[in-house]
Formats: C-alpha cells, structure tokens, sequence
C-alpha cells in the first residue's frame, strides 16, 4: 500500500548541535535563547525587513486560541467560520468560550465566503466576537478583504494558515501555522503566530504563557502554551535545511502536475501548486462528486488516499448542535475534495502508479464509473 503521507523531520545531524547549546545553557523551556532566535527568524522568514513579529506556540491550536484571546473575543459569543476546516479550527473556538456559526464558502476558492459573511453579521441578533478564516490546504488567501471587515466591524478576526508556512502573506490580522510533524515545515509539535503588528503578537505571546506579562502574575485569562527549547532546536535546524527541503517538495509536486496533464476535464489542482507554493499534501477537486469512488478505486489497488477535512466540521458529532448557515458548497466541496499520496521521498514509480491509476479510473465512461464497483472497473481482487 502506497501511503498518503510519509513524515520526514530533519535528521539528528543537524539537530545535534542545537541539543548541545541545550546542554550548556540548562535552559529548556519559558522562552529561552534558542526560542527567541527561532521566533526572530521566523519573523524574517515571513515579513523581511516590515513592521511585525512572530511568537511560537506550543501547536496551532494554541494558536488559534491565543490569537482569540488576544483580540478580546468574548466567551459566550458566536465565531464566524466556515464548516470546511479541520476540527482543530472549531476546537479552538470552543477553547476560547465561544460557540461556532458555521457559514459556507466561495466555490472556486474553498475560503470563508466573505459576501455570506457580511450578510450574516447583518442579520445575526446575538453577540459576534470573532470571525475566523481558514487558508485550505496551504494555499494562499488574501487577507486584505478581512482586514476591511476588522476595520468596518471592530470584530476579531484570525487566519487560520495551519499549512501555510510557504505561502504567507503576513497582515495586520493574526495568522496562525502549524508546524505539526504533517506540515511540510515540521517539528514534530509546534506553531507560531504572526502579524504585522508587533503589539498584537506580544499579547498573544501573554496569553500562551499563564497570562504573564514581565513578572509572575496572571494580568489576563491565558494558558500554557509555550514551545520548548527542544522545539525550538528542531525548527532552527529545520529552517537551516528549508532551501533544500522545498525544492525536494516542489519535485514532488512537479512530477505529479507533468503526470496528471490532461485530466483537466476530470479534476484540478489548486492554483500555482507545486510552482508558487508548496504543502505537504496533495489534494485535487474532482469535476463530479465522486471523491469516494475514487478513494475506493485506488485503495483496491494499493493506493491510500485522505478525506482530509472529512465530510466538513458541521457534520461531526461535536459540532453537530452548533448553528450553521446554509452549506452547500461546503457538502460539494467535501464530495469532490480527495488527498493523494504525497511525502519528500515518494518514489518516481509510486507517483507514476498513483496517476496511472486515477486515469484509469476516469476512462471508464461517466454512467459506468457510478454504477460499478471496484471489480466492474477493472481491479484485480476486489471484493
């Protein structure tokens, strides 16, 4: 079986000299000098020589909660977001004290619908204290349309960038990446939360540390959610090799654009993929709601693939009582949305066999596809 994702992590040579500096420091976590250099080089990873900076955390969903806590989002009220994210998403919110109000995306995007948003804003009576806003799939969003509705409204707003970290575009908003072991920069565990505001960091910084501010008192509600040394060494170690490791993740995702040509009736990839921006995985829209066919169909001949958001956040049980708009293009998105096969050291074969294989799949006349299982579309064994 071809599996849809091989972590690889930096190895130990580089690490080592990092755990050493460890050693003689004794300084192992509480934002100690191998943090700070990494969260300064972040912060020139992303915004160079402009206004900002970034604070590391101990995962994305610390993050995200911060990043709430930070704006002053209210418990008790209602975060706008959409329904097609991971579940971290919505568990931050609820983290935070507010309840989710699922609202639907723009089609040809998959991000937060910002009409739809609006139009919800004016017509909701209770208390809106956030509005969050998820980048799919590592892709890259333009913030400036949601930091127009901060401005106008006064409401919170966070950008949730989980596999962001190459295609960022810093703004005055809050955006939060993951640096989880499954991110195409990871660290095993771990995230960070930038802006072009140097204030608005520093209290998310607060907030991940008991609600310290310069001296051991709690001046706010806050958690903890610090990244250790240990984190901080894989990720400085991790940004020396970040060069190299792209352009292997842009081979990767090359090799499958040059094989998948052709098939543009049949499915696509998100726009400057492989190219512009580089994530750890691979996902394709298909034309036709059939993700499921396909994902059967290539498992039957060895090939693994991942419902990566699932059937939408509205549809698990525990978010299944909270309000939703109408989702339409969330169920179509999460219909035609299907993962394939992505890791630093796929094979040439491997990728050759995946591609091989969903065009094969798409031979088969459009009526006979539906109607067939596995065994009536050619795999051989299938039950």
């Amino acid at each position: 079986m071809i599996p849809v994702m091989k972590p690889l992590l930096v190895g130990h040579e580089r690490v080592l000299p990092y755990l050493a500096e460890i050693d003689r420091n004794r300084w192992y976590t509480n934002f100690g000098p191998l943090c700070s250099r990494f969260e300064q080089a972040l912060g020139e990873h992303w915004l160079g020589d402009g206004p900002g900076t970034a604070c590391t955390v101990a995962n994305g969903t610390f993050g995200l909660l911060v990043a709430l806590l930070a704006q002053g989002a209210q418990p008790g009220g209602y975060c706008v977001m959409p329904a097609w994210t991971f579940p971290a998403s919505a568990l931050a919110v609820t983290q935070a004290g507010m309840k989710p109000f699922f609202v639907d995306i723009d089609p040809e995007t998959g991000v937060l619908d910002e009409e739809e948003v609006r139009r919800t804003l004016r017509q909701m009576k209770a208390a809106v204290g956030a509005v969050l806003v998820v980048a799919p799939f590592g892709a890259p969003l333009d913030a400036a349309p949601w930091e127009a509705l901060a401005r106008e409204t006064g409401i919170a707003v966070v950008i949730d960038a989980a596999a962001g970290f190459d295609s960022l575009r810093p703004s005055t908003l809050p955006a939060v990446v993951s640096l989880h072991a499954t991110k195409a920069f990871g660290i095993g565990e771990g995230g960070a939360v930038v802006a072009r505001d140097a204030e608005l960091v520093q209290r998310c910084r607060v907030h991940s540390n008991f609600g310290f501010d310069g001296k051991r008192e709690a001046s706010v509600v806050g958690v903890n959610g610090k990244l250790s040394e240990y984190g901080a060494a894989i990720g400085l170690a991790t940004l020396d090799a970040w060069p190299d490791t792209r352009r292997r993740w842009q081979a990767v995702a090359g090799a499958y654009r040059e094989r998948l040509a052709g098939l543009d009736g049949e499915l696509g990839l998100a726009a400057g993929y492989g190219d512009d921006w580089i994530s750890s995985t691979l996902v394709v829209t298909l034309l036709r709601p059939e993700a499921d066919g396909l994902a059967r169909f290539l498992r039957a001949r060895g090939i693994e693939t991942r419902r990566w958001w699932m059937q939408g956040c509205h549809r698990q049980p525990a978010f299944q009582a909270f309000p939703a708009g109408r989702l339409r293009c969330t169920d179509d998105a999460a219909a035609r949305t299907l993962g394939l096969p992505l890791y630093l050291d796929l094979g040439a074969g491997e990728i050759e066999h995946v591609c091989d294989s969903v065009r094969t799949y798409f031979e088969v006349p459009d009526r006979a596809r539906r109607a067939a299982g596995p065994r009536h579309l050619g795999v051989a064994g299938a039950g």
